[in-house]
């Protein structure tokens, strides 16, 4: 029944005449087969030469791997951390008084220092 339909859509110069033809033959178009090669075998299935190259390069192009206009999703790019360990939801804790003086203090200071440098080792890639 859809190939008289395809048929009769030609005849008379039908505009959706493209997308029947592409839901009728939707496994053909889906393969990667030449154009000469689909436009042979779909005048061949339909017993008459209606289907031109053109036909078969805009149905490539409008209806196949087509994405839906109204799901259309929006994805989200969701940066990688930096470091192995490091998360994205870090949470920032107070500083209490006893905390804001080892900040000034030099033998603090240059512990940070090192755990920081041991850090920046263990996490390189070479």
């Amino acid at each position: 029944m859809d190939r008289e339909l395809i048929k009769k859509l030609y005849s008379i110069g039908d505009t959706k005449r493209k997308k029947v033809l592409y839901e009728e033959f939707k496994s053909i178009f889906q393969q990667k087969y030449s154009v000469e090669y689909t436009v042979a075998f779909l005048n061949q299935e339909l017993g008459e030469a209606l289907v031109t190259k053109s036909d078969v390069k805009y149905v490539r192009e409008h209806f196949v791997n087509e994405v839906p206009k109204t799901n259309k999703s929006i994805e989200k790019v969701i940066p990688k951390p930096k470091y192995e360990n490091e998360s994205r939801n870090t949470v920032v804790k107070p500083l209490f008084d006893s905390e804001i003086e080892d900040l000034f203090d030099d033998s603090k200071i240059a512990e940070r220092q090192q755990k920081a440098q041991q850090e920046r080792a263990k996490n390189r890639k070479w």
